[in-house]
């Protein structure tokens, strides 16, 4: 789907006729008096959007747009888990509308891939009495028991977006639920270090696709002869050098790729180990702390 007016059209069916169909699905509306499934989901979403702090009044207000005269006390009533639910799923009805132009962008780098897929997540804290619904990473951090992470692919030659998609904050980006789509033969994936996964990458290498990210300290290489690759005897002597080799990646897997190696300043490495610990000991990621320079592998092509 690429025209503006046809994906309004699905929103707006979205946000009427399906709302009241999720909301009994859901359970959210029993029995219609006053509010509608359109009505608490318009409701909420257009008054949250217009305040993200908005009040019981604000909220009441704003159903006065679509001729509902409901009392703050009856907007309270409405905050139940099956109103949870029913938000959850008309997020997934309207993220399910493809969107993408209807030619990819005239770009000559981009044009040697069937697909160029960039994946990456986001996660929001929540309240902590929510961990019982939405685990957080936990620790001894404030704020750390209840989180949730949204998960999007987006395909950058026509703007295609997948998600978001909606997992425990504690979620690992390694079991991202985009793992069970089929690998697009001939396809570029561009992702961020906590998706680093061994097997993926052969995975994809075996069906013809390309990966794009950085890499993980600690992996096995070796060269393209067999012989075991320490990274500290080839990165580059002088910052801002740029190096590459053609490597074997993992000790099981031998996946041919290419890496690429940047010297980078002393206090960008020492930001880095300090993000890096930082973010250990929250308790958000468990990825090793980087050495002074920058590395990325990539499938040769």
């Amino acid at each position: 789907m690429s025209s503006v007016s046809q994906i309004g059209k699905q929103m707006e069916w979205v946000l009427e006729e399906r709302a009241g169909e999720l909301a009994r699905e859901t359970g959210c509306v029993k029995r219609q008096r006053k509010f509608s499934g359109a009505d608490v989901v318009q409701m909420l979403v257009f008054g949250f959007q217009q305040h993200p702090h908005a009040s019981l009044e604000a909220l009441a207000s704003t159903a006065e747009l679509r001729a509902v005269s409901v009392t703050d006390s009856a907007v309270d009533k409405r905050f139940t888990p099956e109103c949870a639910r029913l938000l959850h799923a008309v997020l997934e009805e309207l993220t399910s509308s493809v969107v993408q132009a209807a030619q990819d962008v005239p770009i000559r780098l981009l044009r040697r891939f069937s697909a160029v897929i960039l994946q990456d997540s986001s996660s929001l804290t929540l309240p902590d009495a929510l961990a019982e619904q939405w685990q957080g990473c936990g620790g001894t951090q404030d704020h750390t028991a209840a989180a949730v992470k949204l998960h999007v692919r987006w395909e950058l030659k026509r703007g295609r977006l997948w998600g978001p998609k909606l997992t425990d904050g504690r979620t690992s980006d390694r079991s991202s639920p985009f793992n069970e789509q089929e690998v697009v033969p001939g396809s570029l994936y561009v992702e961020d270090l906590g998706y680093f996964d061994q097997s993926r990458l052969a995975e994809r290498h075996r069906a013809g696709a390309y990966s794009l990210t950085r890499l993980q300290a600690g992996t096995a290489l070796y060269t393209r002869k067999g012989q075991r690759l320490c990274v500290l005897d080839v990165v580059p002597r002088r910052v801002g050098q740029m190096k590459e080799l053609r490597v074997l990646v993992g000790a099981r897997e031998r996946v041919p790729m290419r890496l690429l190696l940047l010297r980078v300043p002393k206090e960008v490495a020492e930001k880095r180990r300090a993000d890096g610990a930082r973010a250990m000991r929250n308790g958000v990621s468990r990825r090793s702390v980087k050495r002074p320079c920058s590395s990325q592998t990539g499938r040769s092509w």
